[in-house]
């Protein structure tokens, strides 16, 4: 499996807290059958020089944790960001830069507060730079029947949490996304090692029971779609 929606590197955002958690968390992804993991920190853009100073923090962050990782089992490790989407991105200069590792897919986190007006504007944007948008964790959303409506003429993936298959009301939710005839991969979205830690295991094993027919495309072969 790949797992390219995850905040494994440490003291950058809300995940791990430290390099040792960082390295319990991957080897906990590597025993759960996860091949490659994609750091996907938090980015907010706002200011024009924002994009070099997050660079310049993510890869402090990466020498700090591959200093400590070496001969010890985890996934291969790719660079990317989970991009606060409330602005238009396409004006931000080198924005490619915080597509996942050599990908054109960018992972974007809609505001908490709301879905913003000139979303699918910005979205439509975005593609015509050569970008594929990511939309994450999409069963969180309110609006998540509007976003997918609104996108259906765009090359868009959706994101779906593996937590979501653990309970009854995120399977729910599921079920609902599936009637869209739109691509989804399954990702971890870890923050640390306790209260959210990886689920990727218990989420197949939940979904190959009550999704048999879709589970594998949700879970193995979002390579195919992401990562080449």
């Amino acid at each position: 499996m790949i797992d390219f929606h995850s905040h494994f590197l440490p003291d950058i955002d809300d995940g791990a807290k430290s390099v040792e958690e960082s390295i319990a968390m991957l080897s906990d992804s590597y025993l759960q059958g996860v091949s490659t993991c994609v750091a996907t920190p938090h980015c907010v853009l706002h200011h024009e020089d924002s994009i070099k100073n997050f660079l310049r923090r993510r890869e402090k962050s990466l020498n700090l944790l591959t200093e400590s990782i070496q001969e010890i089992d985890v996934p291969k490790l790719i660079m990317g960001a989970e991009v606060y989407f409330d602005n238009d991105l396409s004006e931000c200069p080198d924005i490619k830069s915080l597509c996942l590792g050599d990908s054109p897919y960018l992972l974007l986190e809609f505001p908490h507060t709301g879905v913003l007006p000139r979303s699918f504007d910005w979205i439509y944007e975005l593609t015509l730079c050569g970008i594929r948008p990511v939309i994450a964790h999409i069963e969180r959303y309110p609006e998540r029947e509007m976003i997918l409506n609104s996108l259906t003429e765009l090359d868009i993936i959706y994101q779906i949490n593996a937590t979501s298959f653990l309970s009854f009301s995120g399977r729910r939710v599921i079920r609902s996304l599936l009637k869209h005839d739109v691509p989804y991969v399954v990702s971890s979205d870890m923050h640390n090692i306790s209260t959210r830690p990886s689920k990727l295991k218990d989420a197949y094993i939940k979904a190959k029971r009550l999704f048999p027919d879709i589970c594998n495309e949700l879970f193995l072969n979002s390579e195919k779609l992401i990562i080449k």
